[in-house]
């Protein structure tokens, strides 16, 4: 079994009714702890020197196998709760930013393969 030793704050849109239009009304519910395996900056190759890597505002998570965010999703990092679920650390809002990457398909499926997802970090 692969460790997850970092948590972060997951917070999903829901939808909490309906306006006097009739049309959906959505919300972000409240973090909900989930564990993950890492949490790193996002890199990418630098134009014009393929040997040469950049940083880029956000972040990267590798989660386990069956972990469910969605495009547009909101991450608290870092995100740092107590046995009993107690919040005693809530950081910075990041947005789920593209897909999610399924590691666990292809043509050898390896189900504690897990996923991968990036982050962009909320700002205003």
């Amino acid at each position: 079994m692969i460790p997850t030793p970092w948590t972060v704050g997951h917070r999903a849109w829901s939808q909490s009714g309906r306006d006097a239009h009739g049309n959906p009304i959505q919300q972000l519910a409240a973090p909900v702890a989930l564990r993950v395996h890492a949490v790193h900056p996002r890199m990418r190759k630098e134009p014009g020197d393929p040997n040469r890597w950049q940083v880029v505002e956000g972040l990267t998570v590798l989660a386990p196998a069956g972990v469910t965010v969605s495009e547009h999703d909101l991450v608290v990092w870092p995100y740092v709760v107590d046995d009993a679920g107690t919040v005693l650390l809530a950081g910075d809002e990041y947005e789920v930013d593209g897909t999610v990457g399924d590691w666990t398909r292809g043509p050898w499926p390896h189900p504690t393969a897990g996923v991968s997802f990036d982050l962009t970090r909320v700002e205003g």
